[in-house]
């Protein structure tokens, strides 16, 4: 399982959350404060920046002065912890990932476990050199229709052929347009606060995020009780473009 965030705010606010995310990922409250130390990845964009940084280093050693200092701007950011024989070869393996839409690219981080070999034998992806993640990603781009259609019938195939743990899934989608938008959408078999995710909305800022990321921003505690009052558990199997049902 990972950590991880996803968001668009105001500096203060984005700054914040990822140095939360980066405490949450080297002792995990809801994980027997266990490290989350297979690498990390993440993707920033402003109005005319945008930046794409993967790493295998753990990402709560990681120096983040390079972090860029705009006054707004949209993020993932995702701290590996590897699911069982998969692949740590390099940077190639960390999130978040990239898939070519016709109209739009999307970055695709995720938390939990699926099947990859399932969905390579049925799509034809090459499933045994790439993590579960990238193979969902590759996945998109082999479906059909709008970006909304292949997002819903790429976890439709996953949720009812191809889950080994939890479907956790932050996007960005960047259209060509330049237009920016937010996605994501949680699905999990056991009922673990571990495994949850919370969206905090509030004005201008706006961001879902890993459980022990929300415990160490303050919006839960050390039960996973919600303490603020913008803050809600992401319901199960919605998906979620900008904060309202898709």
């Amino acid at each position: 399982m990972c950590r991880m965030v996803i968001f668009k705010g105001e500096n203060e606010f984005s700054k914040k959350l990822i140095a939360s995310l980066k405490k949450a990922s080297e002792k995990d409250i809801f994980y027997n404060l266990k490290s989350h130390k297979d690498g990390w990845g993440a993707v920033f964009f402003s109005d005319n920046n945008e930046m794409y940084f993967r790493s295998t280093e753990p990402f709560y050693k990681s120096d983040l002065s390079f972090i860029p200092n705009f006054s707004y701007f949209y993020g993932i950011v995702h701290a590996r912890f590897s699911a069982p024989n998969e692949p740590m070869i390099g940077s190639i393996h960390s999130h978040p990932f990239l898939s070519h839409g016709e109209n739009e690219i999307l970055y695709i981080a995720h938390n939990g476990w699926i099947d990859k070999k399932a969905i390579g034998e049925r799509f034809n992806i090459k499933y045994e050199i790439r993590n579960d993640t990238e193979v969902f990603s590759l996945l998109l781009e082999k479906e059909e229709g709008n970006i909304r259609d292949r997002i819903i019938n790429a976890i439709e195939f996953t949720k009812n052929y191809a889950m080994l743990g939890a479907l956790n899934l932050f996007c960005i989608i960047s259209r060509y347009d330049n237009k920016k938008e937010i996605c994501y959408y949680s699905k999990y078999k056991d009922e673990n606060i571990y495994i949850k995710l919370f969206k905090y909305e509030n004005r201008e800022n706006f961001a879902v995020m890993s459980s022990s990321v929300a415990y160490e921003m303050g919006y839960i505690n050390e039960n996973g009780k919600i303490i603020s009052p913008q803050v809600e558990e992401v319901p199960q199997d919605i998906l979620f473009l900008n904060g309202k049902k898709w």
